[in-house]
């Protein structure tokens, strides 16, 4: 009995190992490989020193692989970490929405409504993400949205986005209050974006931003429409980003600047226009 039990066990290991070695590692799945490769030292302490050698070997390549499981765990980690470290003002407006933001709740509870469908015993040593977005092929049906003055949250924040973005197979979607403009973006990483577009009252603005878009090879346009009025928001109000003014307002940013330093030295200082 016990040798089915480590037969198993050991089987169990060999699997999770090839999957660490893809650097996909299931959630929970590393905990129970774990447990089982302890199981199977305890089972296996009569083994010869060549196999102990290799049991040795296994140990370390779990050590390695718990590199793959760090910090940040989540987007809540992410959040946080955020929080530290942007001034109040900035970590509220990108944070924040309008009025007591009972849209921006409802639109966090419906995305972690959604669940996954649990499928265990399925081969997936050769699981396939990828899928097709408005005719261009990515690496999983996700996209960096369009974030006004990214550049103010991470120096020169646009241009990390979208090498990230491309890094990992997907597109960046590029804000038409971006802090970069598209110019640079494109001389920077030579790589393709998509755009999103506010429609302004100035006609001739907007076509001649789209004229500059076409022209760096923007494949791909969003237009926002849902924005006739811009809504109040009230959080933007209390952190000091639109208000209160003069001498009061000016204060309440500066404070949170001066307590913030690493965000003043990388993004005022070091997040400078580089062209």
């Amino acid at each position: 009995m016990a040798h089915l039990v480590m037969v198993a066990l050991d089987k169990l290991w060999r699997d999770t190992a090839r999957i660490v070695a893809g650097g996909r590692v299931p959630p929970g799945l590393w905990d129970v490989a774990i447990g089982a490769e302890a199981v199977v030292g305890r089972l296996t302490h009569r083994e010869d020193e060549n196999d102990r050698h290799v049991h040795t070997a296994r140990s370390r390549s779990w050590e390695r692989g718990r590199t793959l499981m760090v910090w940040p765990h989540s987007f809540d980690d992410l959040r946080k970490a955020a929080q530290r470290r942007l001034p109040r003002f900035l970590f509220d407006y990108v944070d924040g929405g309008s009025f007591a933001e009972m849209a921006r709740a409802r639109n966090v509870a419906a995305v972690r409504g959604v669940t996954l469908r649990q499928r265990v015993l399925n081969d997936v040593s050769q699981s396939d993400l990828s899928t097709t977005l408005f005719g261009h092929k990515v690496a999983m049906p996700l996209m960096l949205a369009p974030v006004g003055m990214g550049g103010m949250l991470r120096k020169r924040g646009e241009i990390q986005a979208i090498r990230a973005a491309h890094a990992n197979g997907v597109p960046m979607v590029l804000s038409t209050v971006t802090l970069c403009s598209v110019d640079e973006v494109v001389a920077a990483t030579q790589l393709p974006f998509w755009f999103q577009l506010y429609m302004a009252k100035d006609r001739g603005f907007v076509l001649d931003l789209l004229a500059r878009v076409k022209a760096l090879g923007c494949p791909v346009l969003f237009m926002t429409v849902d924005l006739p009025v811009p809504g109040p928001r009230w959080r933007d109000q209390r952190s000091g980003l639109s208000g209160p003014p003069g001498l009061a307002g000016q204060w309440r940013r500066w404070s949170e600047i001066l307590t913030h330093p690493g965000w003043a030295i990388d993004v005022g200082l070091g997040g400078r226009p580089h062209t």
